[in-house]
């Protein structure tokens, strides 16, 4: 069960990991979508800049062009990819730098930017602001590569602590299998062999309460129990070898009595088996 959980927490950080991973790689590319948006209003500033610049060389056509860019950057700004990517909290400082960036456009420079295109007076007060506002811009667009990188380093401590729990899970597992099972599974066969060649001496020390420990102790009540067997029947063989050699002797004794029927009555056939029959009756002469 121990081994069971460890490796089951293993797989729960790993799939967590797993999912972890996969969200941040969604919202990575959101946000990349969002830096690519924003880097493109910072073009779109001089793109703007450039044709009302124009407007007092190419009065006709320009005036079109203006306009479309000032849709154009009014579109950009407000893209779906860059809006959903903010943080919702208004308070955030990305949220913050976004409306500024907003407010900025829609109080000051869209309107100057509009006003530039039919006055010439003030073309010049709407190119000299548009630095400032190109600035903030690139402020935004740094706000939002650092808040990509810091949740590339986030993801990068989780992985690096999900790791070290892995492994450290991992090592706990091994070190677990090679005390609870590995080592009393080799005491277990030591004891095993010794037994088997008549040692009943041989017992084990694992005895808990788990699986290991019950085989343990099956194993040392069976090698009790087969020693006090073993004891028993060398108590009985000892008790009955006297008889049993007795009862060989007399079996002995009978059969060279038939030397009498088989040989001739001899001195040396009578001899025989008089020394049988005193062996067998324990005589001291006959």
């Amino acid at each position: 069960m121990r081994v069971g959980v460890a490796l089951g927490v293993v797989t729960l950080i790993a799939l967590t990991v797993i999912v972890v991973a996969s969200v941040f790689t969604e919202r990575s590319t959101g946000k990349a979508s969002a830096i690519n948006v924003a880097g493109s209003l910072r073009m779109q500033s001089y793109s703007l800049a450039t044709r009302i610049a124009s407007l007092q060389t190419v009065p006709g056509d320009g005036v079109a062009a203006a306009l479309a860019a000032i849709d154009g950057f009014e579109e950009r700004l407000h893209s779906p990819k860059l809006v959903e990517a903010l943080p919702t909290d208004a308070n955030a400082g990305l949220r913050r730098a976004y409306d500024q960036i907003v407010g900025d456009w829609q109080a000051q420079v869209q309107p100057l930017a509009k006003a530039a295109i039919g006055d010439a007076a003030r073309r010049a007060e709407f190119l000299a602001g548009v630095d400032g506002f190109v600035a903030r811009v690139d402020d935004f667009v740094v706000l939002l590569e650092r808040d990509v990188e810091a949740r590339i380093q986030w993801l990068r401590v989780w992985l690096g602590a999900a790791f070290f729990m892995i492994f450290a899970l991992v090592v706990t597992a091994i070190v677990l299998l090679r005390v609870e099972v590995f080592q009393p599974l080799s005491e277990l066969l030591r004891s095993a062999r010794a037994v088997r060649t008549g040692s009943f001496r041989a017992r084990v020390n694992t005895t808990g309460p788990d699986e290991m420990g019950q085989l343990g102790q099956a194993f040392n009540s069976m090698v009790e129990q087969l020693a006090r067997l073993y004891g028993s029947l060398e108590k009985q063989v000892a008790e009955k070898t006297p008889t049993w050699s007795g009862r060989t002797v007399a079996v002995a004794a009978v059969r060279d009595t038939q030397l009498l029927s088989e040989k001739p009555l001899d001195a040396g056939t009578l001899q025989t088996v008089l020394a049988n029959l005193s062996r067998a009756l324990g005589a001291e002469g006959a």
